[in-house]
């Protein structure tokens, strides 16, 4: 009976080994470590357990775009450097080429609002001519940003507002530290959609031994390849800490 209950008990431990989805994660990773799961600490203050929930909840209108680079197709990366990055592959029999460069600004021409919330603590820019930014750690001036960014797909340029990327700084090109990945891209298996993924790297040197010494972010940005720039999903350094994405076994939005 014992050897029965084994057998059955291996079973179940395979299933979910081999059937992780985006509504569940593997069993064994999740012994292993808590991974993309809510800090218990928070509880209250942010409602969902997991972080696809989570976002799922608060971009409901890019829902089916919610899906873990593990199930997408990845492009080639031609030219990875501290201020180039090119994308080149093939979508749908036609070439597409993406390229971002990267920037330093002085935010001090800029419209800054700031927050304090107590006089022990430092100011935080709140808000940048009007936009929430990402990447800073507090009132930092100087900053890297990226220039320019461009999806070239069979001659024909899918357009994106600057200020959909003005503000996300110190992007991370081509570093790889714990969960910060370098600049990737991704097409759906039906090759109707384009994913780009950047994470934010504020602080991050070869001293750095934590997640938490750096202020990083992870935007996501999504094409249709038939309609152009559809939108992005942006989750924040506190969020990503809020569901422990310091684990090897990260896998993300």
């Amino acid at each position: 009976m014992k050897d029965i209950l084994s057998i059955i008990n291996l079973a179940v431990l395979l299933f979910w080994v081999t059937n992780c989805n985006t509504s569940n994660r593997c069993l064994l990773r999740s012994i292993q470590k808590p991974c993309e799961r809510i800090d218990y600490h928070l509880l209250g203050y942010y409602k969902d357990t997991s972080l696809v929930d989570y976002v799922q909840r608060n971009n409901t209108n890019m829902k089916v775009h919610i899906v873990p680079r593990n199930q997408l197709k990845p492009l080639k990366t031609i030219i990875c450097t501290d201020s180039l990055i090119i994308i080149q592959d093939i979508i749908k029999n036609k070439k597409i080429r993406i390229e971002l460069s990267k920037n330093t600004i002085d935010l001090n021409s800029y419209v800054l609002e700031f927050i304090q919330f107590t006089t022990d603590y430092p100011k935080f820019i709140e808000k940048i001519n009007g936009h929430s930014p990402y990447g800073l750690f507090s009132d930092e001036k100087t900053v890297k940003s990226i220039k320019d960014f461009k999806v070239i797909f069979n001659k024909r340029r899918l357009l994106l507002d600057s200020s959909e990327y003005s503000y996300l700084f110190f992007p991370n090109f081509c570093n790889t530290f714990k969960s910060i990945q370098p600049v990737k891209a991704y097409k759906s298996k039906d090759e109707r959609f384009l994913y780009i993924y950047i994470f934010g790297a504020n602080g991050l040197n070869p001293a750095s031994t934590e997640l938490s010494e750096v202020r990083s972010y992870l935007a996501k940005f999504v094409f249709s390849i038939d309609e152009g720039y559809l939108g992005k999903i942006v989750l924040s350094n506190s969020e990503l800490s809020a569901y422990q994405w310091d684990c090897p076994n990260f896998i993300g939005i």
